[in-house]
C-alpha cells in the first residue's frame, strides 16, 4: 500500500493517518464490515474482499454519507450547475 512506500522515503518512524473511505452505499459498508459469507455476495471473486482486510486491519475506515452530500459525484456523474458548484466549493473546503 501507499503507506509503505512514505515509509521508505520518510523513515519508519512516519505516522501514516488513517485513510477514510466516505460510501453512500449501505450494502457495500456492511460488507466490508462483516466476514461472514453471504448468498448475495458469492459472485464477488475472493481476491476483491481486500477491503474487508483493511477494514479488519484498521489501515481504513469506511463511513457513511448521505447521497446527496456524495463530494465524489463531481467526478463520477453529470451534475446540475447548482450541485457542481456545491461540490466544489465542498472540496476547496476540505483541502484547506
Amino acid at each position: 500500500m501507499g503507506s509503505q512506500l512514505l515509509k521508505q522515503i520518510l523513515g519508519p518512524s512516519l505516522v501514516v493517518p488513517l485513510c477514510t473511505i466516505w460510501s453512500d452505499n449501505q450494502a457495500a459498508l456492511n460488507i466490508s464490515r462483516d466476514d461472514k459469507h453471504h448468498p448475495r455476495t458469492k459472485h464477488i471473486d475472493i481476491k476483491y474482499h481486500f477491503v474487508r482486510d483493511l477494514v479488519k486491519d484498521n489501515k481504513i475506515t469506511i463511513k457513511w454519507v448521505p447521497t446527496h452530500k456524495q463530494i465524489a459525484d463531481i467526478f463520477t456523474k453529470g451534475l446540475e450547475k447548482i450541485k457542481f458548484r456545491q461540490f466544489r466549493k465542498d472540496m476547496m473546503d476540505y483541502a484547506t
